[in-house]
């Protein structure tokens, strides 16, 4: 039975990709001489791609089940001869042979292009398996495929590159090791806490409260012999206490909770 891949790829792994292969680009721009400006990169999924397909594909890189095409057309040796040899106009054209010399280095330039960008997206396939016409696999365009296509494009030519699935297949993370359990006391021991002693509640109207002086008491709704409430920082009821003293200062010995 075949089975294929169901991998919609997310963005994060065609970014990542994309800057793999952008950093392959600037280290063979400066070796070659070519302007960085005028070569651009994009990383898509190979179904949702609209970029045309060469009819010559020229490199077939694979190792265990990672596959990768190369494919670029005669013109892009072309456009890197005159990126890499612009011709000088105070000058007759050069010989035949220094045109030549030119040509071949551009070749050059192409396949060194093409074995970088395969290194690049997929450091673990080996040289190329074969060379010829032969495309990728249709179902590598297929829906959800798992497959990439990375285009390169310098001037109006591109070289484009598809990956099959297996070269971004990353392994499965490590299942995470749970935290060991925290003593909660220990660490939330030595933090301070407010709590609230309440003494009991009284009503007055106003005109109370506008002849209210020094001196004067006001009669609260409990009994001193009656436990008070401590409450939390929340307000909530924590436990019952009784009022007392110790040292001159004023303490409260905590007793059952005011709601039992």
């Amino acid at each position: 039975m075949q089975v294929s891949p169901y991998s919609l790829l997310g963005a994060s792994t065609l970014a990542a990709l994309e800057q793999r292969c952008n950093a392959m680009l600037d280290a063979w721009a400066g070796a070659w001489g070519v302007e960085r400006s005028a070569c651009a990169l994009d990383c898509a999924r190979a179904w949702d791609t609209t970029a045309l397909r060469p009819g010559q594909w020229q490199r077939h890189y694979a190792q265990a089940e990672q596959a990768v095409w190369i494919g670029w057309p005669d013109q892009l040796a072309r456009a890197l001869q005159a990126r890499m040899f612009a011709p000088d106009q105070r000058h007759a054209p050069d010989a035949p042979g220094g045109a030549s010399l030119a040509a071949q280095s551009a070749a050059e330039a192409c396949a060194a292009l093409a074995d970088a960008l395969a290194a690049a997206a997929a450091p673990g396939v080996r040289a190329p398996a074969d060379s010829g016409t032969a495309a990728p696999p249709a179902r590598l365009f297929r829906s959800a495929s798992g497959a990439v296509m990375v285009a390169l494009r310098i001037a109006e030519q591109s070289m484009l590159c598809v990956l099959n699935h297996a070269c971004l297949d990353l392994p499965a993370p490590q299942k995470l090791a749970l935290p060991a359990r925290t003593d909660l006391r220990g660490v939330l021991g030595y933090m301070p806490v407010t709590l609230s002693v309440s003494l009991g509640q009284v009503e007055v109207d106003v005109s109370q409260l506008l002849t209210l002086a020094v001196g004067d008491v006001i009669r609260l709704d409990s009994h001193v012999d009656q436990p008070v409430t401590v409450t939390g920082p929340d307000g909530q009821a924590l436990f019952g206490a009784h009022l007392g003293s110790a040292d001159g200062t004023i303490v409260v010995e905590a007793v059952r909770h005011a709601s039992h």
